[in-house]
């Protein structure tokens, strides 16, 4: 599982039109679940990074977090 830890806090909006019913904002969120494996993102740990992709809330026990991210993109910033 990878986390992706943030600066600081965000939020996600809730989308009433969601299939699987997730009709709940989140806020204060720190981290982000990765639907990766380190080896797809080809980035170090430790390293500053601009992430990008689809998020939604989590809604299954294998989620560690509020917010899940999949199709993730990943640069790294120098």
């Amino acid at each position: 599982m990878l986390v992706l830890r943030l600066p600081k806090p965000i939020c996600m909006e809730a989308n009433r039109a969601d299939e699987a019913g997730l009709d709940e904002a989140v806020s204060g969120v720190w981290a982000v679940q990765l639907a990766a494996t380190r080896r797809q993102l080809g980035v170090a740990p430790g390293r500053a990074v601009r992430v990008s992709g689809t998020v939604f809330a989590a809604h299954t026990g294998h989620h560690h977090t509020p917010i899940v991210m999949s199709e993730v993109r990943v640069e790294e910033i120098r």
